[in-house]
This record gives C-alpha cells, structure tokens and sequence, in this order.
C-alpha cells in the first residue's frame, strides 16, 4: 500500500510543480490531479474529505505551495509509525 500511496503523492506533487513553473495546469493535468486524489482516497479508505476536498479549493485558486503543504501534512496523519518513500517538500522536489 504505501508505494501505491507514494506513487500517487509523487505524480500529485510533480503536477503541481509543473503549475508552478506553468502558472497553471492544462484541463488534462487537473483531471490527473484529481484521479491521483481518488485513488488516494480508495488506497487508503479515507474517502474523499482527506485528499480531493480538501485540496480542490487550493488547486482551483492555484495555491500550489498550500497543495504540497496539505499533501505532506496528510501523509503525516497516516503514516506517522511508518515511513513512506516520499518525503514531501513543499516548493521544492520530493525525495526517495
């Protein structure tokens, strides 16, 4: 479960740094972001609440730094015993 989980965060947080280097992101990339976010919510049976709507709202202003905030503060909430292979820096690039 967790290289799933990482899987996700990673293509979640490469979308997003893509944003902000774009200023945005193209109707594709938005639709990746938030298929990333439901499987998020499936993977880890924390339903929606926990990764798209708490999200949307940062990701509809383009708040990309408050995206890679949340994402970390919620991989943190799950795996606080386990470590996960990402490490999510926000503004800047994620680590294995």
């Amino acid at each position: 479960m967790l290289e799933e989980v990482a899987h996700c965060i990673e293509k979640m947080l490469s979308l997003t740094q893509k944003a902000e280097k774009d200023g945005a992101l193209s109707p594709k990339d938005i639709f990746q972001f938030g298929y990333n976010a439901g499987r998020l919510a499936e993977i880890t049976g924390e339903g929606r609440e926990l990764w798209w709507d708490l999200l949307k709202g940062y990701v509809e202003q383009g708040q990309w730094i408050l995206v890679e905030m949340e994402l970390a503060s919620a991989v943190h909430r799950l795996y606080e015993h386990e470590k996960p292979n990402v490490t999510v820096i926000p503004g800047g690039q994620q680590e294995d």
